[in-house]
């Protein structure tokens, strides 16, 4: 059971049944309350609400709190997209979420479809990934989905899949290729002879045993 009460009286108004644990709380608060009148969250020490007298400030107060919260939360989805575009300029692209399947795959598909040895690529999901300008122009390499390149210099940018909800981005196209390394070698059975591999990553003959 809660402790017994008081009676007490708030400004001379009619009588208030107070706890005893509720006087411990107000007499803290009075006793710690050197926050000056004109501060925005004053309040009455025995109801706990708001001065009327501030209204104007507090809705201030709380307008520019979020807008601050929105501010903060723009910059921090700015930060974590990640760019890039084709060599030419035209066609650009922008993709968020967590890097996934970075590998550099050997498959005769992508060397003959970029003339490299072989390409570098990461997975995000389908959801987070736009183009920003320019129109790439597709083509359907295989059963599994549709490479797009850029109509006027060529330049791979990315895979989509057609039955999973990724896409691939070629990790050259990148304005900083250096954010995304790499974790292992895929379709080695696919691998130019003279290609010789020596960054002592994983290699599969053909996909990840998970994939």
């Amino acid at each position: 059971m809660p402790s017994r009460g008081i009676l007490g009286r708030q400004g001379g108004s009619r009588p208030t049944l107070l706890l005893a644990a509720d006087r411990r709380s107000v007499g803290r608060r009075e006793q710690n309350d050197s926050r000056p009148a004109s501060w925005p969250w004053r309040v009455h020490p025995c109801s706990g609400s708001v001065d009327p007298s501030n209204s104007k400030l507090v809705f201030h107060a709380l307008r520019s709190s979020r807008l601050a919260t929105e501010r903060t939360i723009r910059q921090a989805v700015e930060v974590v997209m990640i760019q890039g575009g084709c060599f030419c300029g035209a066609v650009r692209y922008e993709v968020g979420g967590t890097a996934t399947h970075e590998t550099n795959c050997h498959c005769s598909i992508c060397r003959r479809t970029t003339g490299a040895p072989f390409v570098s690529w990461a997975s995000f999901p389908k959801s987070e990934f736009r183009f920003t300008q320019g129109k790439p122009t597709a083509f359907a390499s295989s059963e599994t989905g549709t490479r797009h390149f850029c109509p006027g210099c060529g330049c791979q940018l990315v895979f989509v899949y057609d039955s999973e909800p990724l896409v691939d981005i070629s990790l050259g196209s990148l304005d900083d290729p250096t954010q995304i390394t790499p974790k292992d070698n895929t379709q080695t059975s696919s691998q130019l002879p003279w290609i010789k591999l020596a960054d002592a990553l994983p290699s599969f003959s053909e996909g990840r045993p998970d994939e």
